[in-house]
């Protein structure tokens, strides 16, 4: 793994609480890989690069072939993000891998914090 992908892994790990890993095998007779994944949250990271020089992702057969790699996941209850090689470790990609990761796990935001302030409610509080 590079620094790069460390860093990015470390970012979303943190972010999420889940585990991150890189070049992920989902599919079980493709060889279809992800970029990143968070496989307990079913949520995927794709890095598109050559998006501003032709590059293979943005070429007519490159282009249909992530589409089929891309559509193939989600129809497997994956969720796929896209993102560009400049933006990977920014905050906002790191917002919105936690988001997603939040939303595909049924998650709270805050339930903790919400099932201590309901614990430490008065138990008298009458009922109206």
């Amino acid at each position: 793994m590079n620094e790069i992908q460390r860093n990015f892994t470390r970012l979303v790990e943190e972010a999420t609480g889940h585990q991150c890993v890189c070049e992920l095998m989902f599919h079980p007779t493709r060889r279809w890989r992800f970029d990143y994944a968070i496989p307990a949250a079913q949520v995927a990271i794709e890095v598109e690069g050559g998006a501003y020089t032709q590059g293979r992702h943005t070429r007519g057969r490159g282009f249909e072939a992530d589409m089929e790699k891309y559509n193939t996941a989600e129809a497997m209850g994956w969720h796929v993000l896209r993102v560009t090689p400049e933006r990977l470790c920014a905050p906002v990609t790191i917002e919105l891998v936690h988001r997603t990761v939040v939303n595909a796990m049924g998650e709270i935001p805050h339930l903790q914090e919400i099932e201590k302030a309901i614990k430490e409610m008065p138990k008298n509080i009458e009922k109206r």
